[in-house]
């Protein structure tokens, strides 16, 4: 993937992870789903089981999308870095007559 790619990317990461409405449905799936994990039997060790796993799943995509915005922003720090760098720049060529 390119510099650029990744930039895109994290930038519509960053776009969806301050989306409120998508924040309050991860946090109302991740509630519902602690909810329903107390609420479990002690018996029904497969039951917790699955809503353990359904939990992880809701965490992990919003882990995601937080990396992929973190790789974005790595991607524009550096090429700021890039730019403030004097000796990244390209030497002036002189045209000899």
């Amino acid at each position: 993937m390119t510099p650029d790619e990744i930039k895109v990317r994290g930038e519509h990461a960053a776009r969806l992870l301050g989306d409120k409405l998508l924040n309050e449905t991860l946090d109302t799936i991740e509630q519902e789903i602690i909810g329903l994990w107390t609420d479990c039997p002690a018996r029904d060790t497969e039951g917790r089981e699955e809503l353990w796993k359904y939990h992880k799943v809701a965490k992990k995509f919003r882990a995601i999308l937080e990396g992929v915005m973190q790789s974005g922003q790595v991607v524009i720090a550096r090429e700021k870095e890039n730019d403030r760098n004097p000796f990244n720049k390209q030497p002036k060529q002189f045209i000899r007559k």
